[in-house]
């Protein structure tokens, strides 16, 4: 019956946790100036922001950081490049191999996003009635949850039992 009852609890936190992957996605649509002149769509941000930590990251690295194909993570590098946030430098030994570095102006975008993303938590936290514990526990399985799934995938399991 306990058995149960766990899957239960499980179940409702998958559907919670692929409503919050709706509500996020849908928030994609919308672009932010993050405190600069260059208007930037969630996933360009969330890219520059893995950029600026990792600088000198190639695209294949970014690609499997951020579960994207090479031509999607590609299409938003150019994208961003364009916009003058980030630059290629080829490779030493292998030019057919870029580097992706911030440029000065990237990185104060990045800044921006960080503050931006601070101000968002800080509001968060003050409609949100949850202990320190209790968000421990949470991002706990969610890790437990993400680690799952990046070893399935990299097995080439697929993530649901059959």
């Amino acid at each position: 019956m306990k058995y149960e009852k766990e899957l239960r609890e499980l179940s409702d936190m998958v559907d919670n946790l692929y409503m919050h992957g709706r509500l996020m996605r849908s928030a994609e649509n919308k672009p932010r100036y993050y405190g600069s002149d260059i208007l930037l769509f969630p996933n360009e941000v969330y890219t520059l922001k893995a950029i600026a930590q990792e600088e000198g990251i190639n695209q294949t690295e970014l690609s499997e950081k951020m579960f994207r194909t090479k031509g999607a993570t590609s299409a938003v590098v150019q994208k961003l490049v364009q916009k003058g946030l980030v630059v290629q430098v080829d490779g030493e030994t292998d030019s057919r191999i870029s580097r992706l570095y911030p440029t000065e102006k990237g990185r104060e975008v990045y800044q921006n996003h960080l503050e931006y993303d601070m101000r968002y938590l800080e509001h968060l936290s003050k409609r949100l009635d949850i202990s320190l514990e209790e968000l421990a526990q949470v991002n706990r399985v969610l890790r437990l949850m993400n680690w799952d799934f990046v070893q399935r995938r990299r097995r080439g399991e697929t993530i649901a039992a059959e």
